[in-house]
């Protein structure tokens, strides 16, 4: 690969600052929502920001503005057609940040479809599934493979283990986005060098 390293280097740094900064948003955002007195809101918004974060970046990913139009009213989890399933097959997920994600969505959908749960904090959500179901639900949910740490965190501290969750998911994708952006632009600068080089020897 013929590049020139000063500009090479000059987009990698400027990759690396904008998705410095788009971490640094996601980070305020999700710690707003984690003020919330009613983990029955909590969990909404929380889904809903997921849902965010994976239409932006599918809309991205495809350089498509007229793609927002559709993709943001695809539903989130569909095995074939939902947003996670496209983000997955686009690169921008994988298994584990996708097993999480259907068990928040999971969760939501018990909190939204349930009129008894309005009042239910998630730490008692938890402790009121059976042994087997929660044991899946937290392997599941378990977005950084730490295991019984994580476990802990969920039923001690449920919405900020979410919260933490939701920042693995949304690193995850911005930086394979990032990643896919580097390609695109290192492949640019090598036929830019190229072309130098053919000017200069011609």
């Amino acid at each position: 690969m013929y590049l020139n390293k000063e500009e090479s280097f000059e987009m990698l740094f400027e990759k690396l600052d904008s998705l410095e900064v788009d971490l640094n948003e996601d980070i305020t955002e999700l710690f707003n929502i984690l003020d919330d007195k009613s983990d029955w809101a909590f969990m909404i918004k929380a889904t809903a920001y997921i849902e965010l974060v994976l239409t932006n970046a599918i809309t991205k990913q495809l350089s498509e503005d007229t793609m927002l139009a559709v993709v943001k009213h695809l539903p989130l989890i569909n095995k074939n057609t939902g947003k996670v399933a496209i983000a997955r097959n686009l690169g921008l997920l994988d298994k584990t940040h996708v097993s999480f994600i259907q068990e928040v969505a999971s969760i939501r959908n018990e909190y939204a479809h349930n009129f008894e749960y309005v009042a239910m904090t998630l730490s008692e959500y938890f402790k009121k599934l059976e042994p087997n179901k929660a044991n899946i639900k937290y392997r599941s949910m378990c977005i950084d493979n730490t295991g019984e740490p994580y476990r802990q965190l969920l039923e001690s501290r449920p919405q900020l283990a979410i919260i933490l969750g939701i920042l693995f998911v949304s690193m995850r994708v911005k930086s394979a986005l990032m990643t896919s952006e580097v390609k695109s632009e290192l492949e640019r600068l090598e036929m830019k060098t190229l072309r130098d080089l053919v000017g200069k020897i011609a």
